[in-house]
């Protein structure tokens, strides 16, 4: 006979009952999943606004976008081909965003650097690799001319008040595991719109050479240096670090002064960062922190070098872009080299033809009619 009182045999009996439920309970799965609230926020980008009218190509075949809550030490980053738009879900925070052309790793003539921070996050230029230097500019380490490249920048905060406070987020556990996204959508969703032109961040330098004696060249290459080698994304500020940038190709043009003398000059142009943070006034630049250099080859096969120090003689062009005017770094950039002080324009010496280079001709038909020859590159 069982000598256990009945009571007691009940008690045991729940309490058994009770743990088997808790340790069914714990190895079950939630029925649901309850998610953060989120506001819809959709960038839509216009590239052919000042990225294709400037650059003159088609829109980009993708592009970056980095977003940064107030308080993100690292950035969310979504890089996608549709360059059109792009569809975010935001909790209530305030946004600093950058957009730009293209990804990281798709650029040859430049690289990122601090990509996590919002201040800092720059474009830096690449050094040239491809060229074997020559005697006039022997031990010179070139910086790449940049690609195309455009920025966006804008701020924005998503608040408490975008958010219904009757809305439902939560759906099945199932559900969450085969399509999260579902549990985004209600018939009471707020949906932010941030239109966004992206301004291309790149500016040109003219040169423009009045030349004596263009009758005795072959061939004309040269360098500028102390340009910036790169800018900050978010401030649109030049880098205060320099570099030398390589000029192989020019063009040849017999002109005519009001005067009614005809002249030879020489000229190219180049994509370039700019001018460093702080130089964009001639009053705080040295005549030696830009450095142009001419070597001329003549058409008995030797060189002649000038040298000319145009830090004082640099000059913003006047604005053709709204964004010029906005920013004047991003102002082309001209200097010009003639007769009159301070400088002495480059004199040829006469020489003779050797048979190997008289690949310039100075005085073919198109030339005499005040055409425009290109010299080629090395």
């Amino acid at each position: 006979m069982n000598s256990t009182p009945r009571s007691l045999r009940k008690a045991a009996a729940t309490l058994a009952a009770a743990m088997l439920m808790l340790t069914v309970a714990c190895e079950r799965r939630p029925l649901e999943v309850i998610l953060d609230l989120l506001v819809r926020v959709t960038v839509i980008v216009k590239w052919t606004v000042e990225f294709c009218r400037y650059y003159e190509i088609d829109p980009p075949s993708g592009m970056t976008l980095m977003l940064w809550g107030e308080h993100d030490s690292v950035p969310s980053i979504h890089v996608t081909n549709n360059v059109n738009q792009v569809r975010l879900q935001l909790k209530p925070d305030r946004y600093k965003m950058i957009i730009f052309n293209q990804s990281f790793d798709e650029f040859g003539t430049f690289h990122f650097e601090d990509i996590h921070s919002y201040r800092d996050i720059a474009a830096r230029a690449n050094i040239m690799q491809t060229r074997q230097n020559q005697e006039w500019d022997r031990g010179v380490r070139y910086i790449l001319d940049p690609d195309p490249f455009a920025v966006a920048l804008d701020s924005f905060e998503v608040t408490e008040d975008m958010i219904a406070s009757d809305s439902t987020y939560f759906m099945w556990y199932d559900d969450f595991k085969r399509d999260p996204t579902q549990a985004m959508h209600t018939e009471r969703e707020f949906v932010m719109e941030l239109p966004e032109t992206p301004y291309p961040m790149t500016t040109v330098l003219h040169c423009i050479i009045r030349v004596k004696g263009i009758e005795n060249m072959h061939a004309v290459q040269g360098s500028i240096s102390g340009m910036a080698d790169g800018f900050y994304l978010s401030r649109v500020d030049r880098t205060v670090e320099t570099g030398t940038m390589y000029l192989p190709t020019w063009t040849a043009t017999r002109t005519r002064a009001d005067d009614g003398e005809e002249y030879d000059i020489i000229q190219t142009d180049m994509r370039v960062w700019g001018l460093p943070n702080g130089k964009e006034d001639k009053a705080n630049r040295d005549s030696t922190d830009n450095v142009l250099k001419l070597c001329f080859t003549l058409i008995d096969g030797s060189d002649t070098t000038y040298t000319f120090n145009v830090g004082k003689t640099l000059e913003y062009l006047v604005p053709t872009h709204e964004f010029q005017e906005r920013w004047r770094q991003l102002q082309h950039i001209q200097v010009i080299i003639t007769i009159t002080d301070p400088f002495t324009c480059p004199d040829l010496p006469d020489v003779k033809p050797d048979g190997n280079h008289s690949g310039f001709d100075a005085w073919v038909d198109p030339w005499e009619d005040g055409g425009t020859i290109d010299l080629g590159g090395f």
